[in-house]
């Protein structure tokens, strides 16, 4: 906690070390939210500048790692949105590899898969609850709701992940 009080009043370094702290953390997170390496790191060097700029509004050193990862989320939300107003160009007949995967990486795939699809709050509450072992109380407080409304879209979505993957593994069959 110290490194953060010192952070608040402007030392670069202790920024710096509380960043290599977290720094797998928010890759992490970041990776569950968009899937890929090249957004992943765009929304952690964003969601850093935008700690830097605003760490001296922080107003309890304690909640730290929360307030990072509160960042983290909208920024990868926003990062999101602005990707799905770009319309990309796919080539009609892709060149396939050859690639041999474990059922356990292909059932992997499909809950990472499964998890973008959900939407934005949701698909929060699933990825701090798994990747973050965070409880209820501490979604909440990062989303800024109700427990209740935490609760309610953890079993929502853990539904939708459910048929999901039944419908994918019907098809698979």
């Amino acid at each position: 906690m110290e490194r953060v009080n010192h952070a608040i009043i402007g030392d670069k370094d202790a920024f710096t070390e509380l960043i290599m702290d977290h720094k797998t953390l928010m890759y992490r997170t970041a990776y569950s939210y968009c899937g890929n390496e090249h957004d992943a790191m765009e929304i952690v060097h964003e969601t850093v500048y935008k700690a830097f700029k605003s760490i001296k509004n922080l107003r309890e050193p304690a909640y730290f790692k929360t307030w990072l990862i509160k960042i983290l989320i909208n920024c990868a939300i926003h990062n999101m949105k602005r990707k799905s107003k770009v319309i990309h160009f796919v080539n009609e007949h892709p060149i396939h590899t050859q690639a041999s995967y474990s059922h356990d990486t292909d059932a992997r795939l499909d809950i990472q898969a499964s998890i973008l699809e959900l939407e934005d709050k949701p698909r929060s509450i699933i990825i701090l609850k798994f990747y973050h072992d965070m409880t209820f109380s501490q979604i909440a407080d990062v989303l800024e709701c109700p427990v209740s409304t935490v609760k309610t879209n953890y079993y929502l979505a853990l539904k939708k992940l459910r048929l999901k993957l039944n419908e994918e593994e019907c098809i698979n069959e």
